[in-house]
């Protein structure tokens, strides 16, 4: 199966320098509040149903590191920090008394924090410290963090970072730990060797990745008598529909939008498919080697459709300076057709916010387009720092890792909360309970605390909450069409220019899309300037790395 690509930690840096709010310097605070980009990222990521959620956990989530070895030859490293893991598993384990996490995805304080933590002290014996810094400052705090004393047991890593901190040995190496563990045995060895780092991991994905789709209004659709695209024509064809006959009812022409979506976030290739079909915006493995996608004929084409849709106002007019979050909320105004965002528990939410606005809306969404794919990403990742509070990585894994991974009592506390505060079981199985913050308003699952249940990488029987259809609906038609997401490793050559790289890649997009440039004139423009930034010296590391 073809993998995908993950930008570096420095190209997000330098595009959320130049395209959000600059971010303060303000003190994390133990268990804040979650910001909603936070939820859109992790907790909206909820996909499927209990069962294609659970089977497309262990293998839509295998993030690409297309090496073949299994975890316990990855685990053989001869290194000495493998060397290191090796000895310690072997040791007796002294469980700590206390252990401190760095989270960026976590349950709120206003939603049982307190309780969840006391919960875990009351089943383990240890007691929590829980730090959570703003979603939006959280990468560039956990760097900080890093040069401070102030060093955790366990940190959540986002997956732009992941790499960066593996190379720079900032983590205790997993791997032995892994292979001698019954409770790491349930999880697809593909999900654990999608983090590898020259035969060695040094981090868990916490839940299956997931990825973005796009949603079409069906209420226009059936207005207009129009089906569910299965080709790009087709596709074209439905915009200029939605331009042109009034879905809205409003009575007014071309005032709707056709389609909507951010070109200002980082990860903006995750939106991007419907646009992109066949072509590629990053690095990607051809045939076992590393490609500069963007450079390829069919980005070509791919510019050519973008440029097409923008400049008939097809396409959302302000694609380059809407984040996400206001691409959402602009939807939910109802003037916009089509919206690329994430599988799963969003085709349920979107529905819901719509009908907010506009009585009987609702969204279906729309299968891959010939020759096209959807991007299974990488998730955020546990990791253990070299050096972790408690001063033994082991009793760390012992005594958090596989208490979160164990399928049962501490993967229900991890996912779903305390029985009695966030759910109650009736006749054998777990019902939601109201959050704590709005107890007037039923839940058909639990309040997050840290990992997703609907997304888990391990089985969790004690998981039984509903799922609606239209979760189920949205979720196959993704897993029907993903494909994974590779990391693309921190070399020297590329780490130089990545930033540079991604925003030359956006400036010609834009330009293209503006009619400042012709596709093929921006093409030329593109390969020579990566010429200039040596392309071909770094493809050359890559593939030798």
């Amino acid at each position: 199966m073809k993998g995908l690509r993950i930008v570096a930690s420095s190209v997000v840096t330098v595009a959320m320098l130049l395209s959000m709010v600059a971010c303060g310097g303000s003190t994390p605070s133990s268990s804040s509040s979650s910001s909603e980009a936070s939820s859109s990222k992790a907790a909206s990521s909820s996909a499927s149903s209990s069962s294609s959620l659970k089977a497309s956990s262990s293998s839509s989530s295998a993030a690409a590191s297309s090496s073949s070895s299994a975890v316990s030859s990855t685990a053989s490293s001869t290194s000495a920090a493998s060397s290191s893991s090796s000895s310690a598993a072997q040791k007796e384990v002294k469980k700590p008394k206390s252990l401190y996490l760095y989270l960026d995805v976590v349950i709120e304080e206003k939603d049982g924090a307190a309780q969840n933590w006391a919960q875990f002290e009351k089943d383990t014996g240890i007691k929590l410290k829980v730090v959570k810094p703003e979603h939006s400052q959280y990468s560039e705090k956990l760097s900080t963090l890093f040069m401070s004393k102030d060093i955790p047991d366990v940190v959540e890593v986002l997956p732009t970072d992941y790499m960066k901190y593996a190379s720079q040995k900032a983590f205790a190496p997993l791997g032995e730990y892994i292979k001698n563990s019954a409770v790491m045995s349930k999880i697809d060895p593909k999900a654990i060797n999608a983090l590898s780092y020259r035969g060695e991991i040094y981090g868990v994905q916490k839940e299956n990745g997931n990825g973005s789709l796009t949603y079409i209004r069906k209420d226009w659709l059936d207005k207009l008598k129009l089906n569910v695209p299965k080709t790009y024509d087709e596709f074209y064809n439905m915009l200029v529909a939605f331009r042109d006959k009034d879905p809205d009812g409003n009575g007014v022409n071309i005032d709707s939008i056709g389609y909507t979506l951010s070109l200002k976030n980082p990860d903006n290739e995750l939106y991007l498919t419907d646009l992109l079909i066949d072509a590629h915006f990053n690095f990607y493995k051809k045939g076992g080697k590393w490609v500069d996608g963007f450079a390829e004929d069919a980005m070509l084409k791919a510019l050519e459709r973008m440029a097409t849709l923008y400049q008939q106002k097809l396409i959302e007019p302000e694609i380059f300076t809407l984040a996400t979050a206001d691409c959402r909320n602009k939807f939910y105004t109802g003037n916009t057709g089509c919206f690329a965002y994430w599988a799963g528990t969003w085709n349920d939410n979107i529905n819901r916010e719509l009908q907010k606005n506009i009585k009987g809306a609702s969204v279906v969404p729309m299968p891959a387009l010939p020759g096209g794919y959807f991007i299974n990403r990488v998730s955020p990742c546990f990791a253990i720092p070299a050096k972790p509070a408690c001063g033994d990585p082991a009793a760390v894994f012992k005594y958090f890792i596989e208490y979160v991974y164990d399928g049962g009592k501490g993967t229900m506390w991890a996912t779903s909360g305390v029985e009695g505060v966030h759910y109650k079981i009736e006749n054998g199985k777990a019902v939601a309970l109201p959050a704590p913050s709005t107890p007037d308003k039923p839940r058909l699952y639990p309040v997050k605390v840290m990992m997703e249940g609907t997304l888990e990488i391990v089985p969790n029987p004690g998981y039984t909450f509903p799922i609606p259809e239209v979760w189920k609906q949205s979720a196959e038609i993704f897993n029907q069409h993903a494909i994974s997401q590779e990391l693309i490793p921190p070399t020297k050559a590329y780490n130089t220019v990545a930033a540079e790289l991604y925003l030359l890649r956006q400036e010609t997009v834009a330009k293209v899309m503006k009619g400042e440039l012709a596709p093929t004139a921006a093409m030329e423009r593109y390969k020579s300037e990566t010429a200039k930034m040596g392309i071909d010296n770094i493809l050359a590391e890559l593939n030798s790395f």
